[in-house]
Order: structure tokens, then C-alpha cells, then sequence
């Protein structure tokens, strides 16, 4: 229990026992008890009505991140990198979930061979900017915890994995919707965790939503690399802070080894 609920249920107690007090004064007629009864209650009821602001960690977090996240983006429009992010499929020998963001939205997939060849030595190439997802730390989290291999998984299964990993075991959201579709992949996420850092990335720098996405969407982007083996972007990202959902849409682009 927290201490300001601690000290909220105290003064609650001490009200209650007041009121009592105050009651038994009158049975029994004794003026006394029923001073010290007042006393009590004209103590207690200030604090009760008092509503003290309380910081989370999550609330910490999402500043925390929402500043990281403010200060790539200024770095992003330093360099004038207007392109979309491109997901990339993991490598064997290299684990880690990479998005590549091109300077411009002309042709990606075409300056994507050189990247792969050079994802170790560089993260700034001519062609764009390599980083690691904004997922990355929930898809580490869950190879490691739960021993999950994605790239073992298909499609078909995807719902059924995001619901258990997502709602049941890291408890991100309170449930998932999925729809395949050619090559999209629309998913809906109710009352994600994540739903305030959303909102203020939505206010604040829009166009990253796309670039890079917020953790849960940059970590689904990622699985469907890994699940596919295909690049992946993030061509739409939706709030309805109303109904609490998080809609992305994910184009699935080419297979790794057609560029």
C-alpha cells in the first residue's frame, strides 16, 4: 500500500472514531468526551478532503521516454530525414530489432541492400539513419523471460501470441484485435498502458508515430518482421482516447532477400 493511501485510510479511521466518540458522549452525557470527540473529527476531515497528487512510475516513465523520444525527433529533422521507418527482419547472428529511416519517401526498399550489409559498422548511411526499435526493450524482455522465438511463429497465430504476451504475461494492454489482410495488418489495442505517451507523441510530433511508433507499436512491428521475415512499416497510427484504443495499421513489404 502506498503511503498516501496508508495516511488516507488513518484519517478516515480517525473521523469515523470522532463521530463515535461524539455519540457515546451524548449516551452518557459526558461534555468531555464529546470535546475531545470534536477535536478529533475537526483534525481529522481537513487531511481526509485533502486529495494528495501522487507521481507513478509509470507517469515518470512516460516523461522519461516522451523527452528521449523529443530529442531524437529534433535529431531526426536536423539531419531533414523525411522517410517513413522500415523494420528489418533479425538476422541469425545479430538478435537485435533495427528500423531503418530513409531521408526521403522515394523508392526505401531500394536503399535497403547496403544497410544490410553494414547494420554493425554504421547507424547513419547516405541513404537514411539505422536504429534500434522503440520495441526493442519488450521484445528483449520477452525472448529472455519467456523464451519466445518469433521468427518460430506464423501469422495465423498472431492474435493468440500478442493476447498471451501482451494481456496475460506483461499485462501492456487489456485486450487485442487483429485482422490480416493481403499485406496489412490491422491490430487494435484496448486500454493500453502506453495510451497517455501515445496521445502526447500524437500532440507533440506526429509524423514520429510513423517513423518510428511509440514502444507497443515499434514491438509489433518487429514481431511481424521476425514472424515474416519481411520488412515491415507503420503506415498508420490511430488514438481514441475516449474509447481508450490504440488502431495501427502495418504494411508487410518485401521478403530480406528480394532487395
Amino acid at each position: 500500500m502506498k503511503l498516501t493511501d496508508f495516511l488516507q485510510n488513518l484519517f478516515l479511521l480517525s473521523c469515523l472514531f470522532g463521530a463515535a466518540l461524539f455519540i457515546f458522549s451524548f449516551i452518557t452525557q459526558t461534555p468531555f468526551v464529546g470535546i475531545i470527540a470534536i477535536v478529533i473529527f475537526a483534525i481529522s476531515i481537513p487531511f481526509l478532503l485533502i486529495k494528495p497528487q501522487q507521481y507513478s512510475i509509470d507517469e515518470l516513465f512516460e516523461n522519461l521516454f516522451l523527452t528521449n523520444l523529443l530529442n531524437l525527433n529534433n535529431f531526426l529533422e536536423s539531419l531533414n530525414i523525411k522517410g517513413t521507418g522500415i523494420y528489418l527482419p533479425p538476422k541469425a547472428n545479430e538478435p537485435d530489432n533495427y528500423v531503418f529511416v530513409p531521408y526521403d519517401k522515394y523508392d526505401p526498399l531500394g536503399k535497403l541492400s547496403s544497410i544490410e550489409n553494414n547494420r554493425k559498422k554504421s547507424i547513419l548511411f547516405k541513404e537514411g539513419i539505422l536504429l534500434r526499435s522503440t520495441g526493442s526493450p519488450i521484445i528483449n524482455s520477452l525472448e529472455k523471460k519467456y523464451d519466445v522465438n518469433f521468427s518460430m511463429l506464423d501469422l495465423e497465430s498472431l492474435k493468440e501470441t500478442l493476447s498471451e504476451l501482451f494481456v496475460n504475461e506483461l499485462g501492456l494492454v487489456n485486450d487485442v484485435y487483429v485482422e490480416i489482410l493481403e499485406n496489412k495488418v490491422y491490430c487494435i489495442f484496448l486500454g493500453s498502458i502506453y495510451l497517455n505517451l501515445c496521445k502526447k507523441i500524437h500532440i507533440e510530433m506526429p509524423e514520429l508515430c510513423t517513423k518510428l511508433g511509440c514502444p507497443l507499436s515499434g514491438a509489433t512491428a518487429s514481431i511481424l518482421a521476425n514472424i515474416t521475415d519481411r520488412y515491415v512499416s507503420i503506415e498508420n497510427c490511430e488514438i481514441n482516447y475516449r474509447e481508450r484504443k490504440i488502431e495501427t495499421v502495418y504494411r508487410l513489404l518485401v521478403k530480406r532477400y528480394m532487395v
